[in-house]
């Protein structure tokens, strides 16, 4: 059976932030190697591994040299560690998205406002841990303690950059029931909110939608569930990931990257389905 059409949806490669960490990046790899991580700079092992066959190294901040040269993430990094490689007199490079930075810069200003914080996010991802390393104790609560949460005081609400933005409204329905002062301030990334609104609009008008991306990235998990509610949809990393038999009989197939997956990641897996259905 013919498919009558393959597309890679539009917004597509690596977002800004992810950009620019991995142009920091490279630039840093042409003067100095090695170049060490505590962590993926971005949530794509393939494009990490790339990174480390480079010339960088992942490693606690324990083991860093001293005076050694540091990228840190995109996602942003705790106080904490940023203290511990000052210790050591690291050579720090802050690869940190611009919109991560905002997220924190909006969410003290809230409190500074006299605003209790309600964070709407992930408390176990990196992005949150960093953002929290920020703020007060006390001054804040997730959005899934929303019961231990103050009522009837001044609330303010940030977003983590990469939640769904469909959930948005049911979120504040529920914050709305704890106060009426409430200032909320939309962190939701931009790339973010264009990935997934191109599949709540064209989603159901296809028969199979492939997701790529890293399994550890969590805006790609994201559009991956939002997939999956519309169609048929798989999450891959590569090419080669694809069960070449259980895709012949689709007709109408979307391809979309995750915030972290270079296009050539996606033009691989489009002319792959190019090979196996047409």
């Amino acid at each position: 059976m013919t498919a009558s059409k393959i597309a890679i949806a539009f917004p597509t490669g690596p977002c800004f932030g992810v950009g620019r960490a991995l142009d920091v990046t490279k630039e840093v790899l042409k003067r100095k190697r090695p170049v060490y991580m505590l962590h993926p700079l971005i949530h794509n092992p393939r494009v990490v591994r790339e990174l480390q066959q480079q010339g960088v190294v992942i490693s606690p901040p324990e083991d860093i040299p001293e005076g050694g040269t540091v990228i840190l993430s995109a996602h942003g990094t705790p106080l904490e560690i940023k203290n511990i490689l000052g210790k050591k007199r690291a050579n720090i490079i802050d690869a940190v998205c611009p919109l991560v930075e905002h997220l924190h810069r909006k969410a003290k200003e809230l409190i500074d406002e006299g605003r209790f914080l309600i964070i709407v996010a992930d408390p176990h991802h990196q992005e949150t841990l960093a953002l929290v390393s920020h703020l007060p104790n006390g001054k804040y609560v997730f959005y899934k303690d929303l019961d231990k949460a103050p009522r009837g005081i001044p609330i303010g609400v940030v977003f983590q950059t990469t939640y769904e933005y469909a959930k948005v409204p049911d979120v504040l329905k529920d914050i709305y029931t704890i106060s009426d002062d409430i200032r909320i301030v939309n962190t939701i990334c931009p790339a973010t909110r264009g990935r997934q609104g191109v599949i709540d609009r064209v989603g159901s008008k296809y028969d199979f939608i492939v997701v790529v991306g890293g399994k550890n990235s969590a805006n790609t998990k994201r559009l991956y569930e939002k997939a999956k509610s519309y169609t048929a949809a798989i999450w891959i990393e590569k090419a080669d990931d694809i069960d070449d038999e259980s895709i012949k009989d689709y007709r109408n197939i979307l391809i979309v990257g995750g915030a972290s997956t270079p296009v050539e990641h996606l033009i691989e897996v489009y002319l792959h389905f190019k090979k196996v259905i047409q």
